[in-house]
């Protein structure tokens, strides 16, 4: 159902179980009878939409606009999918990210919710998000598994070349910011932060021994 984007938001949306309720909305009634027909026809259980969490989020990032943004990106760029190691730059996967949704999802955050000002796209930081926690890591694994070395650097030029990330974990690092300056960074940042920070294992760690080491001198 890929090439149909009705019966796309109507399958996704309705397995998520988010069109399970009454709605004013003509579109999302009409989705609604959809997912009824298509559900019966390939017997789906829907999942509970209290699955998805909404607390303290920002609505760009309400579950049900990013599902519509999926379905976009499936109706629009199915060979994304079904070969994504030929996307290999930062432009290339960019410019299929950069989608925008149609009709009804064009300026709704959520079902039967006001309109939003604006049109409802995906942003570059929810965009290089993808880059460096999705495609930097396929493309590492892609190159490992089949022995293509080219790809491994592809991975890392990637990480080059996206903005270092903003989050508890990088934050303590601010005052060193014009030191971490790309996601290459900040991922080194956070690895260093998973494996020996939140482990307390500095004794392990060669940065912290290094910085015992001076200080033990000086003294």
């Amino acid at each position: 159902h890929a090439d149909q984007l009705f019966q796309l938001e109507a399958l996704v949306m309705g397995c998520a179980g988010f069109l399970d309720e009454y709605f004013e909305a003509g579109y999302l009634r009409d989705l609604q009878n959809e997912f009824t027909f298509l559900s019966r026809k390939y017997n789906l259980v829907p999942l509970k939409k209290e699955l998805f969490k909404t607390s303290r989020m920002r609505p760009a990032n309400f579950p049900l606009l990013r599902l519509a943004q999926l379905c976009q990106l499936i109706h629009r760029q199915s060979r994304f999918f079904m070969a994504p190691q030929l996307y290999t730059t930062y432009a290339k996967i960019d410019q299929v990210l950069s989608i925008q949704p149609e009709g009804y999802w064009r300026n709704h955050y959520r079902a039967d919710g006001r309109e939003s000002e604006k049109i409802l796209f995906l942003g570059r930081p929810s965009r290089e998000n993808l880059m460096i926690n999705s495609f930097a890591p396929f493309l590492f694994y892609y190159g490992k598994r089949f022995g293509k070395g080219a790809y491994l650097s592809y991975a890392l030029e990637l990480l080059q070349v996206c903005k270092a990330e903003d989050n508890a974990k990088t934050r303590p690092y601010a005052s060193k910011s014009t030191q971490i300056k790309t996601a290459a960074h900040s991922q080194g940042l956070i690895q260093l932060h998973e494996r020996y920070c939140h482990e307390k294992a500095c004794l392990r760690c060669g940065l912290a021994t290094a910085i015992l080491k001076t200080e033990k001198i000086c003294a």
